[in-house]
């Protein structure tokens, strides 16, 4: 089952499902770009694209009542502390484990296929340049064996958003999702900041305690920007 996103200049955005033959297992995101438009194809389990389909539906047309048996989604309240997921297309299915138990400890977590609209590159800037309290990076085999990708960006991005902070591990935490040694080394500054193993629910869940702290401190301590 694929779930296709659809994003143009005028920040609407459309979704569907449908079966699709030859999407191939290790790269599961397909991209395309004509002028305004961007079009992407992933591999999506049917339960979590309808709940967050209802979710983004609901907080675009709050007055619409959605009928059925619809699971509840938990919503963040309007100060709640920010965190920016960057990762690798490929670990999405991590990401969104990970995303899960940070919404789950009241965290408003920025994840890429949830809550971008119009210029992606542009949003995504922002996010981590203005709104959130900490960015947290996805480390694996599929992001140390990239060559070119736009998590470098983000992770760039991050640094420079970092020098606000009396240290980079105030704002920055990394989690490695396979083995040790997918650990990035550069750019060289990562190294200096410790990885957390979340490889399982019970690491996931030490580690979301620690992003919650340090999302609640800077936020009391440094604000927004």
């Amino acid at each position: 089952m694929q779930a296709l996103a659809s994003f143009n200049g005028k920040k609407s955005i459309s979704y569907a499902l449908d079966y699709i033959d030859d999407v191939e297992e290790a790269d599961p995101s397909v991209m395309f770009f004509k002028e305004d438009l961007k079009v992407g194809i992933y591999k999506y389990d049917p339960t979590s694209f309808i709940e967050t389909l209802i979710e983004k539906y609901t907080e675009k047309y709050p007055e619409v009542h959605v009928d059925g048996d619809v699971p509840e989604i938990p919503r963040m309240a309007p100060d709640a502390p920010k965190a920016f997921i960057s990762y690798k297309r490929e670990d999405h299915v991590q990401a969104k484990m990970l995303y899960d138990d940070l919404r789950d400890e009241g965290i408003d977590v920025f994840l890429d296929t949830e809550k971008i609209e119009g210029d992606w590159k542009e949003s995504i800037l922002k996010e981590i340049n203005d709104e959130t309290q900490a960015f947290i990076l996805l480390q694996s085999q599929h992001l140390k064996q990239a060559n070119e990708t736009e998590v470098y960006r983000e992770i760039h991005t991050a640094l420079d958003r970092s020098k606000r902070f009396p240290s980079t591990d105030r704002f920055v935490f990394l989690g490695y999702l396979d083995k040790i040694d997918s650990m990035l080394t550069e750019p060289s500054w990562l190294t200096s900041i410790n990885s957390h193993d979340l490889s399982n629910a019970e690491n996931r869940k030490n580690f979301v305690k620690i992003v919650k702290r340090a999302c609640v401190r800077n936020m009391k301590q440094y604000g927004e920007n």
